[in-house]
């Protein structure tokens, strides 16, 4: 599980995310991410009804992407509000697969600190 400071609550947030949030796109995964100023980099997972109809399937997809995340944040800079959107593909792949793509899409948004 991520650290509370670390998880991104509130429907403000969430607006100002959707509204200036830049866009990463990866065939699994959909990243945004908008700086924050805040001292932690914040995250929050969406995986919607449209991936699977099964409630264990969602679950799944959601928490192996909190637990790639996780495994990521000591190398990732600070300041910023992030969110990882599922899509349809995500159902299908590997973790190794997944983690690969979130990888990748935190490399495109520049959040690992040098």
């Amino acid at each position: 599980m991520l650290p509370r400071d670390h998880r991104l609550r509130g429907d403000q947030q969430f607006k100002k995310l959707a509204r200036y949030g830049r866009s990463f796109f990866g065939s699994a995964v959909h990243l945004k991410m908008v700086q924050s100023g805040q001292q932690q980099t914040r995250f929050a997972f969406v995986v919607s009804t449209k991936i699977s109809k099964r409630a264990v399937v969602r679950n799944t997809i959601r928490r192996r992407m909190r637990e790639i995340i996780r495994k990521e944040l000591p190398q990732l800079k600070s300041g910023f509000d992030v969110l990882l959107i599922a899509r349809p593909k995500a159902a299908t792949l590997e973790y190794w697969e997944l983690q690969g793509q979130i990888v990748e899409l935190l490399n495109k948004a520049r959040l690992f600190s040098s």
